[in-house]
Order: C-alpha cells, then sequence, then structure tokens
C-alpha cells in the first residue's frame, strides 16, 4: 500500500473534523464533555476550534492519504496535528 504525506488545508476541514471526532468517541473525557450534546453541535465546535488554529502561523495539519483509495476516487485521509518547532 502506497501513502503520500501532504499539509492539510481548510478545504479538508470536515475531514479531519470528522477523523478526529471517531477517534475521540471511545475517549472517556471527550464522551463526558459530549454526553448532552448533538453530533452537529460537536462537529461545529471542532471546526471552529480547528479553524482558528489552522490561523495560526506555527500550527500545521499534516494528512496521510492512502494513494489506491484516491485513485478510485475514495480519498481516504488520516490526520494529525502538529506544530512546528521554529
Amino acid at each position: 500500500m502506497a501513502f503520500e504525506l501532504g499539509v492539510g488545508t481548510l478545504d479538508d476541514l470536515d475531514d479531519i473534523v470528522d477523523i478526529y471526532i471517531l477517534a475521540r468517541s471511545q475517549d472517556e473525557v471527550w464522551t463526558t464533555m459530549m454526553k448532552a450534546v448533538t453530533p452537529k453541535d460537536q462537529h461545529d465546535f471542532v471546526v471552529r476550534s480547528f479553524t482558528k488554529q489552522l490561523e495560526i502561523p506555527d500550527h500545521t495539519f499534516y494528512k496521510i492519504t492512502e494513494v489506491a483509495t484516491r485513485c478510485a476516487k475514495l480519498n481516504i485521509t488520516y490526520v494529525a496535528l502538529d506544530v512546528d518547532a521554529r
């Protein structure tokens, strides 16, 4: 399987948010905080948070994309947040 490492942009934000929420869905702190929050409101909250982070010059979102699925128009993207050390 081949993968590509790239920088995420605001165009990737919905995928980034969906993956982030999925990754946190089994986290006890997250589930406790979000117990009474609708999925749409969770999504909107994370979008606002990540949009602010993307506006900070020292913050970069990296994504790893599986090449084979992108070729099939099924762009499966895995995301991590990193702060550039400058």
